[in-house]
């Protein structure tokens, strides 16, 4: 992290994303291939894994919504330049982060009602402690 924020520092118009430099395209082909090397990962996971069906659908969708987020963060220089006001990029941002996070959420849900070989694994969910402790005194036997 140091070695980034000395990059950061010193080449200080990295960060600047004005309509007229090279940054905010570099931004959005990195996001598009980042997103794209994720979503090609989660399709493996899921051919692979086929009990997480629903999780990676949902995370799939939370993925790709948070790539809209960052793709117009990125561009909001550009995207207010043809006349879009400020706020609205702003109320589209958060509306695509806090929609991402709601189905993250819906994702893990998922994962709480596996069923099959999985399902005993929720039942001492109350307790995780217990279960350690059980664990351990098993293992000094």
């Amino acid at each position: 992290r140091s070695g980034l924020f000395a990059v950061f520092f010193y080449f200080g118009n990295i960060i600047d994303l004005s309509p007229m430099g090279p940054y905010p395209f570099v931004y959005f082909i990195a996001i598009v291939l980042i997103s794209g090397f994720c979503i090609w990962r989660l399709l493996l996971i899921r051919k692979i894994v086929s009990l997480m069906k629903s999780f990676i659908n949902y995370f799939i969708a939370a993925i790709l919504l948070i790539c809209f987020d960052a793709i117009q963060s990125s561009l909001e220089e550009i995207i207010t330049g043809f006349g879009v006001p400020y706020i609205q990029v702003v109320y589209l941002n958060h509306f695509f982060f806090y929609a991402a996070l709601s189905l993250i959420f819906l994702a893990f849900e998922q994962i709480m009602h596996l069923e099959g070989v999985y399902a005993g694994l929720g039942e001492n969910r109350d307790d995780p402690v217990e279960e350690l402790n059980k664990m351990l005194v098993a293992a000094q036997k």
